[in-house]
């Protein structure tokens, strides 16, 4: 009987861990006496072939929402330290923690140019959307993006937009808006559909978001117009989640369980995609078989030039 508990303590305890990162509610509180030991992981540099090329930051418990900066050095990511969600930039052999509250906070996004970093926080009790400067400096800025759960920002090229998706609790839908980070203008919706829609992120020249979108039970990537949303290209073929571009919008990678996928692309006019590749297996590296793991929290970000990726190694 002793040992069917442990054992069932134990299967409870590795449950726990996986469904931290796997959603996009606050964590458990992590006062409780049964609380396991955190399990620590670092992010790591692999270059196109999957070879690690490098440590970056620090180890830190539940890493997630990794967002290469523009200078292609600096990683911002969701990190848990004490029980609390915190943002933190990860640069050299060290980490600096960038949110200050005591609310859940996660989702990072460089802006453009690099200057400010777009994040989610539950300090209000909504997930809420705010900006503040890259250096940490200065006052958190709220962007009015509506009365219900705004997730996982992405920047205009002009630094003036922020496209998200907004969850509806009441519902549990999920549908992709966008609202002016000044707040001159009232949010829009960009694509609402009667599935659930997530991680929109812009090509760099801004006329189209890519996004995850699923459909009977199935996740795959597509890409749409923006601001119109009135034309959509599906991009991955067998599933797919977590979609980025590369800084130069010439390629579009996202996960196909853990392999990362690459599909070229051709903007301007009418854009083409190409077929989507299998580029690296990062069975070796992260394993982390997405979108199971961790669907509403990316575990990679790309250098601005492709040549390699940040991930969070297991």
């Amino acid at each position: 009987m002793r040992s069917s508990f442990l054992l069932a303590l134990g299967l409870l305890a590795l449950v726990v861990l996986v469904s931290s990162c796997s959603n996009e509610t606050p964590p458990p509180d992590s006062s409780a006496a049964t609380t396991p030991e955190p399990e620590l992981q670092r992010i790591v540099w692999i270059d196109r072939s999957g070879a690690i090329v490098g440590n970056i930051g620090e180890p830190q418990e539940a890493l997630s929402g990794l967002e290469v900066a523009p200078d292609g050095e600096r990683v911002a990511a969701r990190g848990r330290e004490a029980g609390n969600d915190d943002i933190y930039i990860h640069e050299g052999e060290t980490k600096t923690r960038f949110t200050q509250d005591e609310a859940h906070a996660r989702h990072p996004k460089w802006s453009p140019s690099g200057d400010r970093i777009a994040y989610f926080s539950y300090r209000n009790g909504a997930a809420d959307l705010f900006v503040r400067s890259s250096d940490g400096t200065g006052e958190d800025v709220p962007v009015d993006a509506g009365p219900m759960h705004e997730y996982y920002p992405d920047w205009t090229p002009d630094g003036e937009t922020l496209v998200f998706h907004l969850h509806d609790t009441d519902t549990d839908g999920r549908d992709l808006w966008y609202a002016p980070v000044n707040g001159e203008s009232p949010p829009a919706p960009l694509v609402e559909t009667p599935f659930n829609v997530g991680l929109p992120r812009f090509s760099p020249d801004g006329n189209y978001v890519a996004y995850q979108a699923e459909q009977e039970g199935t996740w795959n990537v597509h890409v749409t117009t923006f601001p119109e949303g009135d034309e959509t290209w599906p991009i991955s073929t067998n599933g797919g989640v977590w979609p980025k571009w590369s800084g130069e919008g010439d390629e579009l990678y996202y996960f196909e369980n853990d392999k990362l996928m690459v599909v070229a692309v051709a903007l301007g006019g009418e854009p083409n995609f190409g077929d989507p590749i299998e580029l690296l297996d990062t069975s070796s590296v992260g394993g982390w078989s997405a979108p199971e793991v961790s669907l509403f929290n990316a575990l990679y970000g790309p250098s601005p030039n492709g040549s390699r990726f940040a991930i969070v190694l297991r």
